[in-house]
């Protein structure tokens, strides 16, 4: 099974993986030539190489490193880069460490495509988008919910990928989980399409996602001082957002792109009503 997704022409061992990879990379097509090659299969894995401990978001995984990417300890997901393409080893039936390790062994190969991965909020106008970052509980949700009540489309509530050559930016999640009180103050006409409430108290529901965006600018919300960021600041801030891959191939296709990310694209930091102020103005 092959299809092109993102930048890449996918090719799957098995067509049961097509799940797991639309997960972590989307739904959409980008333009780009000659597109990167990426193969997933359910091959045994390579554990030669080091232990590494790596801290994710959502956990601590041990890897063995060997050249060119990395396999999870327990030998089920596995990364191999190389130029112009990748190789991911994915289990079917993932526990919750090896569903973890699955995410990253994609975000790594989407990286290593000349793609950044951005932890943010991405909405747009007229073909036209913005990305609200920030760490967790600065309220990015929220800011896009009212967003969307004002007339903004979703591309992507908190996962998205950017091409930074062609400034297109492409939705990674489905759906958007917001706080009930939120839905209730912001947009009541939506409760009847979410879902029960979470663990965190927020509901979900499912939205058309804008497709063919161009990204023009990237805001923070939280503690920063707020203003333009630029020099180290806005360097260190693209990082966080971007996050930090493992592979050396990986991170040398990020630190390439990010130089490019921090000339296009400005990046401000700002108080989250002012922004929601600010672009629901720009709407009408």
């Amino acid at each position: 099974m092959s299809f092109d997704l993102l930048t890449a022409h996918v090719e799957l061992t098995d067509a049961a993986l097509e799940p797991l990879v639309r997960l972590a990379w989307g739904r959409e097509v980008l333009p780009r030539e000659p597109r990167f090659r990426l193969k997933v299969g359910l091959d045994p894995a390579d554990l030669s190489g080091p232990t590494r401990t790596v801290d994710t978001s959502q956990g601590t995984l041990s890897l063995c490193e060997f050249p060119g990417g990395w396999t999870l300890e327990s030998g089920r997901v596995q990364v191999r880069l190389e130029p112009g393409g990748a190789e991911v080893t994915l289990p079917l039936n993932p526990d919750s460490s090896e569903a973890v390790a699955s995410h990253l062994a994609l975000t790594e190969a989407g990286r290593a495509s000349g793609l950044l991965p951005l932890h943010a909020a991405v909405l747009s106008r007229n073909g036209r988008a913005v990305a609200v970052s920030g760490a967790s509980g600065t309220g990015k949700s929220t800011a896009a919910l009212r967003l969307m009540a004002a007339g903004w489309s979703l591309v992507a509530e908190d996962s998205a990928w950017l091409d930074p050559v062609t400034r297109r930016v492409a939705g990674a999640d489905q759906g958007i989980r917001v706080f009930e009180s939120s839905l209730h103050r912001f947009a009541p006409e939506w409760l009847e399409r979410a879902s029960r409430l979470d663990i965190h108290g927020k509901r979900w529901f499912a939205t058309e996602r804008a497709a063919g965006a161009v990204l023009e600018r990237l805001y923070v919300l939280g503690t920063l001082p707020v203003g333009i960021l630029s020099g180290a600041a806005a360097v260190q801030t693209w990082w966080t957002i971007t996050g930090l891959p493992v592979a050396a191939q990986a991170r040398g296709a990020v630190s390439a792109n990010l130089g490019l990310a921090v000339r296009q694209f400005p990046l401000e930091s700002i108080d989250r009503d002012a922004l929601v102020e600010r672009l629901t103005s720009q709407a009408h």
